[in-house]
């Protein structure tokens, strides 16, 4: 009897488990990357976290992916000494 109750315990915490797992992969963000610029989508919007260009002039682009670019992570231009101006 108390196999058996051990058992439906072990199926049940499992299976809690699983769902946990499931929400956690569905509501990850993915990274893409769009000409030198390495971004993350959320909520419809696009995120820059890396710059991977020269340098030099950089224009920072109002849309990545056809979605609205809405914020830049901070050290998303961290060790790009290239860089001159921004336009």
């Amino acid at each position: 009897m108390g196999i058996l109750k051990s058992g439906k315990v072990n199926i049940f915490l499992f299976g809690i488990m699983m769902m946990v797992i499931l929400l956690c992969c569905c509501g990850q963000v993915q990274a893409a990357q769009d000409g030198d610029y390495t971004y993350t989508v959320k909520d419809g919007k696009a995120e820059i976290t890396k710059y991977t260009g020269t340098g030099g002039v950089v224009a920072i682009p109002s849309k990545l992916g056809g979605l609205p670019v809405t914020s830049i992570e901070y050290n998303a231009f961290y060790g790009c000494t290239g860089l001159t101006s921004q336009v």
